[in-house]
């Protein structure tokens, strides 16, 4: 085998998170030797990025079209289902605002005199435009607030597909377009299998993109240790520390709540879901992992069938 061809082998092998990593430690090392020459190394990541954030909405699109097109509600269990979704939108919100506001892992780093005097410049220019917003803010009725939410309904239905597009404005048509399909759709389950289709091919742009990580991670490291040493690593751990609590507080409301409204135990639902744990460590195929681990949770017979009986399948 090719030498380059073998070494590639062996690198796409390795995890994603292996694979970032040693991206983090070369580019590390990368920006200690070349200082602030580094700096031009992040470039490449911001295109890169801008290509996430690109697929990010159509993938998000077809998500949420599929899950409502083919999502097999009983009768009267609409209102009970809006309610579920929207208090664990409301607590996941809360739980991201109490961390950060409590660890506040940005102000944790310490600014260089000169990154100190461009914020200050910044702020000295949008001075002006933060007191109207502030007095806007404290004259504004209650209507004003509801006119502002419809202002970013969309206006188009290619608009929040853009560069400027809002976020709120995909999840309005998807909705709209994942409820008019359930009522006009001659073969629901045709139009699920064909949205899925589009959903797949999206999510495999994306899985293109993310193989990707290690070449962002290092560039970024390497400009940020360049310019400004190893100083930015502080507030990346207490960001790290922000993250790892708030996932820690949402499993602990998820499982709660599991063993209190639900006839799954806890115990139960993890063990039903290490189909796909388990598949992941055989394949290390990141994407595989995400399709597989959905199927076995999202599966009432996963759940009730013991784990041994399921592996069979995968």
């Amino acid at each position: 085998m090719n030498p380059v061809a073998l070494v590639f082998s062996r690198w796409q092998s390795l995890p994603l998170y292996v694979r970032t990593l040693i991206g983090m430690s070369l580019g590390a090392v990368t920006g200690v030797f070349l200082k602030q020459d580094a700096v031009a190394l992040a470039q490449p990541g911001k295109v890169l990025m801008g290509l996430v954030q690109m697929l990010a909405a159509p993938v998000a699109f077809f998500a949420i079209v599929h899950a409502l097109a083919g999502a097999k509600i009983e009768k009267g269990k609409t209102a009970a289902l809006i309610k579920l979704l929207a208090t664990n939108t409301i607590v996941a919100i809360l739980i991201g605002l109490s961390v950060a506001n409590l660890i506040k892992p940005g102000e944790r780093r310490g600014l260089s005199d000169e990154e100190r005097v461009s914020i200050e410049q910044e702020a000295a220019a949008l001075s002006s435009e933060i007191t109207a917003a502030e007095e806007k803010a404290k004259s504004s009725q209650p209507q004003d607030k509801v006119l502002q939410i419809l202002e970013k309904l969309p206006r188009s239905i290619l608009g929040p597909f853009t560069d400027g597009g809002s976020v709120i404005g995909v999840i309005v048509i998807a909705i709209m377009l994942g409820l008019a399909l359930r009522q006009v759709s001659p073969d629901i389950e045709a139009t699920t299998t064909t949205i899925k289709v589009f959903m797949d091919a999206f999510i495999t742009m994306l899985h293109w993109i993310v193989q990707l990580v290690p070449i962002i991670v290092f560039g970024v490291v390497a400009a940020e240790v360049g310019k400004n040493g190893f100083s930015s690593f502080i507030s990346l751990l207490w960001l790290v520390v922000a993250v790892i609590l708030a996932l820690a507080l949402q499993f602990t409301y998820y499982m709660t709540r599991i063993s209190l409204q639900s006839w799954v135990t806890p115990r139960h639902l993890l063990r039903s879901c290490r189909d796909g744990l388990f598949y992941r460590k055989l394949h290390r195929d990141d994407a595989a992992d995400l399709r597989m681990f959905g199927r076995s949770c999202t599966r009432p017979q996963a759940v009730r069938q013991p784990w041994r009986s399921r592996r069979s399948e995968f």
